[in-house]
């Protein structure tokens, strides 16, 4: 009779594995290299967050992990490869900032509901920038100028399909003016440093070289609190204007389909190297606050500022 039992369970236990297929992560993972795909250029802020991140995750983990480039088309070049990679825990992607708006857009073409949440990394928010040398001292400067322009005469500057878009409606409708919008290239800050704009908004990180080498002034940042590293520069609730999440925020993905083990051990990686007190000042270095959260807590917050840009576009009647 034991022998029968045991014989059952045995065969129970093998169709439950059939059944659940890639449930479980394989005992040896990870056995060989891992790749995070970025959606943009090597180099540009994004790419060096997005590195130095990954170089604390890697002491967690004992395999190399390969930082990959693939971009174009405001980050759809690279999640169409990342959707078809195998959900097999040896390939992520890193969730860009511009992601939520560019889908509310209709810009995208894959959105988190195409991948695995695993975690928050980093943020920053988008702040105003005007030149050192403006005569926009103050955000009230700026407001002044902006309302004493004739409509469609004071150049803005906006990256298209972008949070970029927000901010400057959100500024259009709250001072009661209309912008005359100059088209900035991935390169943003050129209109500026040449003075062809007076102004844009983008990730205070994005900026802060550019305050750092003296060419940028911030009038303000879209925060509901001053920044801890940057406490003199003011928030634009404190001035008064309403606005939707800002956040820039970056996380990791995985194919549709990788193992719930898996996507804990790569959350877990991530916690540790963001309890790294060298990690968090290496990230404020560069502009951005260090984040972590469960993969339930990413994918609510995923969820949440995916539905919030659809909403402000929808209200916005673009």
């Amino acid at each position: 009779m034991r022998k029968r039992i045991l014989s059952v369970m045995i065969i129970l236990a093998l169709m439950i594995s059939s059944l659940s297929g890639l449930a479980f992560a394989d005992a040896d993972y990870p056995s060989r290299d891992i790749t995070v795909l970025v959606t943009f250029e090597a180099g540009g802020t994004t790419d060096v967050a997005v590195r130095t991140f990954v170089k604390y995750i890697q002491k967690y983990i004992p395999v190399n992990i390969n930082v990959l480039n693939i971009s174009g088309s405001g980050g759809n070049v690279g999640l169409a490869e990342a959707v078809q990679q195998a959900p097999d825990g040896y390939y992520f992607v890193i969730q860009s900032g511009p992601f939520p708006m560019n889908a509310a857009l209709g810009n995208v073409v894959y959105t988190y509901e195409d991948f695995e949440a695993v975690s928050m990394m980093f943020q920053s928010y988008m702040a105003l920038a005007v030149r050192a040398d403006s005569d926009y001292q103050t955000f009230d400067d700026f407001k002044a100028a902006a309302q004493a322009a004739d409509p469609g005469t004071f150049k803005y500057g906006v990256y298209a399909g972008s949070p970029m878009v927000s901010t400057r409606l959100t500024l259009e409708d709250a001072l009661g003016v209309q912008f005359h919008i100059i088209d900035l290239d991935k390169a943003k800050s050129t209109e500026l440093l040449a003075g062809r704009i007076e102004a844009y908004c983008d990730a205070y990180a994005q900026l802060k070289p550019y305050v750092e080498s003296g060419d940028f002034r911030i009038l303000g940042v879209f925060a509901d609190e001053r920044l801890e590293k940057d406490p003199e520069i003011p928030t634009m609730k404190e001035m008064g204007i309403d606005y939707i999440i800002t956040e820039q925020c970056y996380g990791m993905w995985a194919p549709k389909g990788t193992p719930s083990d898996i996507l804990d051990y790569m959350n877990n990686a991530i916690r540790q190297a963001y309890e790294d007190p060298e990690l968090q000042a290496e990230m404020d270095s560069l502009g951005y606050a260090a984040r972590c959260t469960t993969r339930e807590e990413y994918s609510e917050w995923l969820e949440n500022i995916y539905t919030s840009f659809a909403e402000f576009v929808e209200n916005m009647g673009i």
